[in-house]
């Protein structure tokens, strides 16, 4: 039987629980790839819950061998070089809908923390 590939999986949202808990499991999974890190910041978290266990981007990026974004859209622009399977949403929740809709109409596979959007009309 061949080996079956890995799922590569772009994070969007990389603040204190994402680093704290999504990441390290990732990367622990044996059918997972980090092939992308996307957020806004340089350093992500340093207003939440957790910031002293946050780490700089470009230490996230080399860490887990994945390549850096600032925005959704650039990483669905670059998914001829990066072949993504499926996206994990962890963006503050103003931003759930926009994010995850723009992942679905991509067609890639959609994990987002709840709740699915911050504005019943959204929903």
């Amino acid at each position: 039987m061949a080996a079956k590939e890995k799922g590569r999986i772009a994070v969007v949202g990389c603040g204190g629980w994402t680093q704290g808990w999504h990441l390290p499991n990732l990367s622990n999974r044996t059918d997972a790839e980090i092939v992308a890190l996307v957020d806004r910041s340089d350093n992500p978290g340093v207003g939440g819950c957790v910031p002293s266990l946050c780490k700089p981007m470009d230490e996230l990026c080399e860490k887990y061998g994945a390549k850096r974004y600032t925005s959704i859209e650039d990483v669905l622009a670059d998914d001829e070089e990066l072949k993504i399977d499926g996206v994990l949403v962890a963006v503050p929740h103003a931003h759930h809908s926009s994010v995850g809709g723009a992942v679905l109409k991509a067609g890639k596979h959609l994990l987002m923390e709840k709740p699915m959007t911050a504005d019943v009309d959204d929903a």
